[in-house]
């Protein structure tokens, strides 16, 4: 078993003939190798949040950017949660838009 450590974007699900776009914020992928000699391997998704790409709202992450922004930085605390919630909603705003 492979384990890696999933970044915020967008993974893509593949069934049989349909695809669909997922926004994960973060999160940890396993690849079962086969066992089997088939030559399929197995990947599981763990993330935080994962939500399709058509429910992401572009005009919203960009408005709660400003609400981060316009808050009190008067803490580390603070400006941690401001820069760590503006890097997330600007992998929001690129994978809505994508």
């Amino acid at each position: 078993m492979t384990v890696s450590m999933l970044k915020a974007g967008v993974i893509t699900v593949r069934e049989n003939n349909s695809a669909t776009d997922y926004f994960v914020s973060d999160g940890f992928v396993f690849f079962n190798n086969p066992k089997d000699g088939s030559g399929n391997c197995v990947a599981e998704i763990s993330g935080v949040e994962i939500v399709p790409v058509s429910a992401l709202d572009k005009e919203r992450a960009t408005q709660m950017i400003a609400e981060l922004n316009a808050g009190s930085k008067d803490s580390d605390w603070a400006r941690v949660r401001a820069q760590l919630g503006t890097n997330l909603l600007n992998q929001v705003i690129k994978a809505s838009t994508a």
